[in-house]
C-alpha cells in the first residue's frame, strides 16, 4: 500500500547577493528532503539520497533541522495511524528519517 503523505514545496530563491556569492539557502535542504519524500515511494528512499542533499547544502540534518525533522515524524506517524497503515515494511522510511535526525526514538520514550 502506497499513499502520499508529503506535498512538494517550492525552493526558496536566493537574493541578489546570495546569487552573486554562490550562497546556498540551508532551508532548501529541508525543502528538498520534503520534496523527495513527496515525489518517491517511501520504500525507494535511500541514505545516499539524504547524503546528497546534506552535502549539496553543507548541512547536518541532526544539528540544523532537529525540530523540523520531528515534524516529518509527526506527519508520517499520524498518517500511519489514520490509515491504519502500520506494517513493518512501512518503517523503512522512518529509519531514513532516524538517520537524518539522530536517535529520535529516544526522544519519544
Amino acid at each position: 500500500m502506497e499513499h502520499k503523505i508529503y506535498t512538494e514545496k517550492p525552493l526558496r530563491k536566493p537574493g541578489f547577493f546570495q546569487k552573486v556569492l554562490g550562497y546556498k539557502i540551508k532551508e532548501n535542504a529541508l525543502i528538498e528532503l520534503n520534496n523527495l519524500l513527496a515525489a518517491r515511494a517511501l520504500m525507494q528512499l535511500t541514505i545516499e539520497d539524504v547524503h546528497q542533499i546534506a552535502n549539496r547544502y553543507k548541512v547536518n540534518f541532526q544539528v540544523d533541522f532537529d525540530q523540523e525533522l520531528s515534524e516529518f515524524y509527526k506527519t508520517y506517524l499520524q498518517s500511519c495511524l489514520a490509515d491504519k497503515f502500520y506494517q513493518m515494511p512501512s518503517l523503512k522510511p522512518y529509519g531514513i528519517l532516524n538517520f537524518c535526525s539522530g536517535s529520535m526514538i529516544k526522544k519519544w520514550k
